[in-house]
């Protein structure tokens, strides 16, 4: 065999793919097919969002909202505007149909009505720095854990030492704008969705972007029995001490 016909077929040879190679390839080329169908999906629900709000000709009254008001002493005061930003920032607003926000509940095998409890929004330590409160701000509240039986995990919340500055105060609410309407734009998102639903290719796609098709919870929180006071600290820190020397 001549020297030439040897380097063609050294050639061939790593042109030619081999079976995991081929099935590698495949793989790939459905990925990069998903990829391509989430950057549409996401492209066109920017869309979306970008057609903006539409106002009514007519406004009309849907059920009634409920949420906290300044207290008319504390209106009143000097520090009106200081609780009144910081209520801006914890208030919350519960709707209804029923004026009196009373929902069924059973109580000793029978159904009756009680009032829908509302509280002020209490953060979690990520979600008060989301809130950017000040110092002077950050002295109305206090740490407060607790044992959450649902997730059954010990759970930090900040909680507002003086909310009796505020009161539920009930309205109409009232709607004055709807969201611009596109029949091609919703029949796209449609179609690719349900196309994504069909074929079950949500968990391909979340392995994809998260790395886990698992749930948001098993990869936030760990389990106590799986946690180490080491993880993340040195042994300084573990052992409380500023110095430590080994004899």
């Amino acid at each position: 065999m001549s020297i030439l016909k040897i380097e063609e077929l050294h050639i061939l040879q790593y042109q030619l793919k081999t079976k995991r190679q081929k099935k590698r390839l495949v793989k790939e080329a459905k990925d990069k097919y998903l990829l391509k169908i989430h950057r549409s999906i996401s492209s066109l629900y920017a869309e979306k969002r970008a057609l903006g709000w539409v106002e009514l000709e007519e406004p009309y009254q849907k059920g009634w909202k409920r949420s906290f008001k300044l207290r008319d002493d504390v209106k009143r005061s000097k520090k009106s505007g200081f609780y009144q930003h910081i209520l801006d920032k914890i208030n919350t607003t519960v709707y209804s149909d029923r004026k009196d926000f009373k929902v069924k509940k059973k109580r000793r095998s029978q159904y009756g009505y009680v009032v829908k409890v509302q509280k002020l929004f209490e953060p979690c330590e990520y979600q008060l720095k989301g809130l950017k409160l000040n110092d002077r701000e950050l002295q109305q509240f206090c740490k407060v854990t607790s044992y959450n039986k649902l997730t059954k995990r010990w759970k930090t919340n900040y909680v507002f030492l003086e909310p009796w500055r505020f009161e539920l105060r009930v309205e109409p609410n009232m709607i004055t704008k709807h969201r611009a309407y596109d029949p091609l734009l919703e029949s796209s998102i449609d179609e690719l969705t349900n196309y994504m639903w069909k074929n079950d290719f949500n968990k391909r796609l979340r392995k994809l972007l998260d790395g886990c098709y698992g749930h948001w919870s098993a990869k936030m929180f760990e389990k106590e029995k799986y946690k180490n006071p080491m993880k993340g600290n040195s042994l300084n820190a573990f052992l409380g001490k500023e110095h430590w020397v080994l004899n």
